[in-house]
């Protein structure tokens, strides 16, 4: 709901007429199927998140399937420019540097109380945004995450190493290498893409050799199952 004029933003995903929609605009609620306008900022893709500035009139930033583009109107949808998005995760660094262009979410929302603060829950944890004019005058999003300890693997394996670290094998990020479980300093095994990881196993006799083998998620990569060593 659009708090400067009272219009409904609708994001829709699907077959047809799939992308950001409005209802109203500003003059009231008509009944008429005329009220609704189409303001789709990318041809044929579909929209699953809409945030509208609560401070700055015009201003509304809407996201695709998984957050994999953004995109940002300052006039009420008439235009559109594309922002690019980084991660930045520097107490949690394998949050960071895992490898997805997307977030696993459809929600996206600008602060209620500070002006150009911008929030996305995601399946490892709370991100925020600089918003700001000033802050996207290259067209970038910069994502830091904002929480540690919300994650919570689930484990198909786990190894207890005679170094005393542990190696832990599971689902959606193969596994991680553990070295003080009071830290947030866990290593993620690679493939450090979205998949999950069976199991592991260390030659008894010389722990250094380990081996595990994993399975990617996606389809589209051809899911390949794979083993490795170190």
């Amino acid at each position: 709901l659009n708090p400067h004029d009272g219009s409904l933003y609708v994001t829709y995903e699907g077959q047809g007429e799939t992308g950001l929609w409005r209802y109203g605009d500003g003059r009231g609620w008509g009944l008429g199927g005329s009220d609704w306008q189409q303001l789709s900022p990318s041809s044929g893709s579909n929209h699953v998140a809409v945030a509208v500035d609560p401070f700055l009139a015009g201003r509304i930033i809407t996201g695709t399937t998984g957050l994999s583009q953004f995109w940002l109107s300052e006039d009420d949808g008439s235009n559109w420019r594309q922002l690019s998005f980084t991660r930045s995760s520097p107490n949690i660094p394998w949050a960071e540097i895992t490898n997805e262009r997307s977030f696993s979410t459809g929600e996206v929302f600008f602060d209620p109380v500070t002006p150009n603060k911008l929030w996305t829950p995601q399946g490892i944890g709370l991100w925020k945004a600089d918003a700001s004019p000033t802050a996207l005058s290259d067209n970038e999003l910069i994502w830091e995450n904002e929480v540690q300890g919300i994650e919570l693997e689930v484990p198909n394996d786990v190894l207890a190493m005679p170094d005393g670290t542990a190696l832990i094998f599971g689902w959606d990020r193969t596994g991680f290498r553990i070295t003080d479980p009071d830290q947030y300093n866990a290593t993620q095994i690679k493939p450090r893409i979205f998949s999950h990881g069976w199991d592991g196993a260390y030659r008894p006799n010389d722990p250094s050799i380990e081996v595990t083998t994993a399975a990617d998620y996606l389809e589209s990569r051809g899911a390949p199952n794979t083993a490795s060593f170190s």
